[in-house]
């Protein structure tokens, strides 16, 4: 006895034709399996993990610490002295603002100037602890924080051995008044860049865009402004001094391009 309402069993993606007949049964003739094609089968993306992962990177509670200490410092700076510290940044597009402090000798100016200076310090070492972590010569199995006060004891040791030799060359050469000029620009364009590395490191640990660009900012920065100083420190040199170029040239080898040399080596 045939049954109502059925079909012959087929494979699922078949194709075939039906013939109905009086039997009140489906017939399929010549059933075709079909095989499955995607459109998008070739561009679909591999799993390789299951296990989910942070997008977010943890940032060491030190780091943070390093972080306002440097914004409370610079912060307090200018609300204290707001009018000395205009005086300084403007010193460095205007030479004839930077020769007239250093005429004045203001006690007030040289201890905001020195003030910035450990914000420099805190600052650049903080990048330059980054540099090392991203070198592969400097690969040392030290923490990051000891790496971060090795890397601002540096700084400090640099820059003062480099203030007593400029100072040492200047009595020798009975160039003092160049030497100070030289020693003040220096100190004014290493606080510039030690204010404008402080954004750049709060983006770079504080926010989910590439960390390694505003690293690499803070090295076209300050490359930048070392540019800058190694011209304004030539136009110093040449305005003062009754000296050769030539120990203009011993003075640029010796305590610009070769440190830097060095660094870029280490690096």
């Amino acid at each position: 006895m045939p049954q109502n309402d059925t079909l012959t069993t087929l494979q699922p993606d078949t194709v075939a034709e039906f013939i109905f007949s009086d039997s009140e049964e489906a017939v399929a003739v010549s059933p075709v399996q079909i095989k499955k094609h995607s459109l998008f089968e070739n561009h679909e993306l591999k799993t390789q993990a299951i296990i989910p992962r942070p997008h977010d990177r943890p940032i060491e509670d030190w780091i943070t610490l390093v972080i306002i200490i440097a914004v409370v410092l610079y912060t307090a700076l200018f609300l204290i002295y707001s009018r000395s510290i205009g005086r300084l940044f403007k010193a460095i597009v205007n030479y004839s603002v930077s020769n007239q402090l250093v005429r004045d000798e203001n006690i007030t100016i040289q201890r905001v100037s020195a003030l910035l200076s450990i914000g420099f310090l805190i600052t650049g070492g903080l990048v330059l602890s980054l540099l090392a972590e991203h070198s592969e010569k400097l690969n040392f199995d030290l923490s990051d924080t000891t790496m971060f006060f090795i890397s601002l004891s540096l700084l400090a040791v640099v820059y003062t051995l480099k203030m007593i030799l400029v100072k040492f060359l200047g009595a020798v050469y009975k160039a003092e008044k160049t030497a100070s000029n030289y020693l003040f620009h220096v100190l004014l364009f290493n606080n510039a860049a030690g204010l404008i590395f402080l954004p750049l490191l709060i983006f770079h640990f504080f926010t989910h865009h590439s960390h390694d660009y505003f690293l690499w900012l803070c090295l076209w920065v300050f490359a930048a402004l070392w540019i800058y100083r190694l011209l304004r420190g030539i136009m110093a040199w040449l305005s003062v001094s009754r000296h050769t170029v030539l120990y203009l040239i011993f003075y640029i080898c010796a305590l610009e391009i070769a440190p830097l040399l060095i660094v870029l080596k280490l690096l």
